[in-house]
């Protein structure tokens, strides 16, 4: 159980990102194969990245590593100051492309329960609406102060969803129409999928908080 816990940092690693659709439009000359090249590259850096750093974190602290690297080394060490003030301009810089994929999904989910959908296009509406996103935010930020906690449960939920349970549930979906042997052998397949990740997002879970 306990190796959920690496299967849930890996699942919130290499999560889809929510600005995909973003970042494509705003790609120079924009091509599936394009992003896919940009894409492979990035993902192959963060492989080489994780794997250098898990590998001299355990071999340097062993099964006493913090959820947070650097919170391992002394305070006195200036390297590793300049690398905490690194992580803290990274988190500072990318704290609003984050916001801003949670705001553009809360307005389109808000937008789709609305009887009236041009009520969430004031921009007086969507100012407030950001306002208490923030809050709330920035208030479970001084509360959960475990990031591994944080970590884990993103990466065992929203990871576990959107690997397994939303894509097969789609496709799943998109077949039934066009039901033939073939495709009734690859609907049970895609439903053991989403039996899998639900498994996972339950054992992430489980493992986060309890183990």
């Amino acid at each position: 159980m306990q190796s959920l816990s690496l299967v849930n940092g890996l699942a919130i690693a290499f999560l889809a990102h929510y600005n995909g659709c973003k970042y494509y439009r705003e790609l120079e000359r924009h091509t599936p194969n394009r992003l896919l090249k940009c894409t492979a590259t990035s993902m192959g850096i963060s492989v080489l990245l994780y794997m250098v750093t898990m590998t001299a974190g355990f071999h340097t602290f062993g099964m006493n590593c913090d959820a947070v690297i650097l919170a391992n080394y002394s305070r006195d060490d200036w390297l590793l100051n300049m690398a905490r003030l690194g992580i803290g301009l990274s988190i500072i810089a990318s704290f609003p492309l984050m916001f801003s994929g949670l705001r553009e999904a809360a307005i389109a989910l808000l937008k789709q329960g609305s009887e009236n959908e041009s009520d969430w296009d004031m921009v007086l509406r969507q100012d407030v609406l950001s306002m208490c996103l923030l809050a709330f935010i920035t208030s479970l930020a001084f509360v959960m102060t475990d990031t591994g906690i944080v970590v884990g449960l993103v990466g065992a939920i929203c990871g576990s969803t959107i690997i397994y349970i939303v894509p097969c549930s789609l496709y799943a979906a998109s077949i039934q129409t066009f039901l033939t042997d073939h495709n009734s052998a690859t609907i049970v397949g895609l439903r053991l999928l989403i039996a899998l990740g639900v498994v996972l997002a339950v054992g992430g879970c489980y493992s986060t908080l309890f183990l």
